[in-house]
């Protein structure tokens, strides 16, 4: 998910600015529990309540296993990353602020590399044999602690003047997309989709272009439109809210369905992302003036 690892690029490589190296950390951790401490039990709650009641799914100690260990919804993921990141922060605050900027590349260059080569050497020498690189790459730089420091390191670069240097972020874009593309229908016809992991990783080079670029775009415009302003301040619960809106919709919950087989396949995702986007921001505004409950939403 592109979009996931991304959502949060911008306000995650502001935490990293060195004049914050110095925030006590009791300061920083309670901002971090208002921060998605308790939007992790709001919305923990939520897709309990909507499992049990719209999925049907029965109370078991497996479930309630489930629900702590891997979240109450597969895109808790993200949320617990989240945590793991910002426990990190302190420290990583303190990297930030002392190192150079030719270290930074260096060591940016050394994740980027390892990430990149993690999937293919997986592909041909299959997972088992790659120990040796998945401690290289996510235990010593880390597959998305690297991506947090890859925030921080897009946010201080300086674009040199000229026209390939303003087309670059739109370039990696377009490359990112091509590769997704191309090397998908590739890797689907030749090896079948078992090995899709090759295109479709959170931190495959595609990708990471692909989130790179759209930083380097959208950390550059002033935004002066109210939704899109509303939109920035609430990425959490919009993300977290559109699953089980989106799930309704295909399953047709409202009294009409919205799927590949009630639309053609290219009206689908975008009429999907626009219905949910609406209905979402439409509940979130009159729920955030609730005092109490705006603190929960996140």
């Amino acid at each position: 998910m592109v979009w996931g690892s991304f959502i949060h690029h911008d306000y995650r490589a502001v935490m990293l600015r060195p004049e914050k190296a110095d925030e006590p950390l009791g300061t920083f951790f309670r901002k971090r529990w208002k921060r998605i401490g308790l939007p992790l039990f709001f919305w923990g709650a939520a897709y309990v309540l909507y499992d049990v009641f719209i999925n049907h799914v029965s109370v078991t100690w497996d479930f309630a296993f489930r629900i702590v260990v891997t979240g109450p919804y597969y895109q808790f993921w993200y949320i617990y990353m989240l945590i793991g990141l910002y426990l990190a922060t302190p420290i990583l605050r303190v990297l930030i602020a002392h190192i150079s900027r030719k270290m930074f590349t260096y060591f940016m260059t050394l994740w980027l590399f390892g990430v990149c080569l993690q999937p293919l050497w997986n592909f041909i020498y299959g997972h088992n044999s790659s120990y040796f690189l998945n401690i290289a790459t996510f235990f010593v730089w880390g597959g998305y602690l690297g991506g947090y420091l890859f925030g921080a390191y897009l946010r201080d670069l300086k674009l040199k003047p000229g026209v390939l240097w303003t087309a670059f972020p739109y370039l990696l874009v377009a490359g990112g997309i091509l590769i997704s593309v191309f090397g998908n229908y590739f890797v689907s016809e030749t090896f079948s989709q078992t090995y899709n992991y090759v295109i479709w990783e959170n931190t495959n080079g595609n990708t990471l272009m692909i989130a790179a670029g759209m930083f380097l775009i959208l950390t550059r415009i002033r935004y002066t439109n109210p939704l899109f302003s509303f939109i920035s301040k609430n990425t959490l619960p919009i993300y977290m809210g559109h699953v089980m809106l989106v799930e309704m919709l295909s399953r047709g919950t409202f009294g009409f369905a919205l799927n590949a087989d009630t639309v053609s396949v290219a009206l689908e995702a975008p009429l999907m992302v626009a219905i949910a986007l609406l209905v979402t921001v439409s509940v979130l505004v009159p729920l955030k003036k609730v005092p109490v409950l705006n603190r929960f939403i996140g």
